[in-house]
């Protein structure tokens, strides 16, 4: 990651649950985090309806782990499919030679 000049981030504020968060993001950046914000707010606000009685540290715990599981849910989900490319390409590649005799000497 590039180090940024303090003057280079835009500051902004989030809510999440009940609390304001001060950041500072790159411009460009400034819309998606704010979708982020809301949608872990949204998650955050979800827990919270079903396990009303449990601090924010344990809601935003529970979030997290939901979030890592779907972090690694697809991982699995693209080395599958960089497995499946990899197998095609070959494929592709032998059938390719097969073509072509298999000699790459004749012109």
């Amino acid at each position: 990651m590039e180090d940024l000049h303090p003057t280079e981030l835009l500051p902004i504020r989030v809510r999440i649950l009940d609390r304001e968060y001060p950041l500072k993001v790159r411009p460009e950046d400034e819309a998606s985090t704010r979708k982020l914000a809301e949608s872990l707010h949204a998650q955050l606000s979800a827990l919270k309806k079903q396990i009303p009685h449990q601090p924010d540290l344990t809601l935003a715990v529970l979030a997290a782990m939901r979030l890592a599981e779907d972090a690694a849910r697809k991982d699995a989900e693209i080395e599958a499919l960089r497995a499946d490319v990899s197998a095609e390409t070959d494929a592709l590649l032998a059938n390719l030679d097969a073509v072509l005799g298999g000699d790459e000497t004749q012109s």
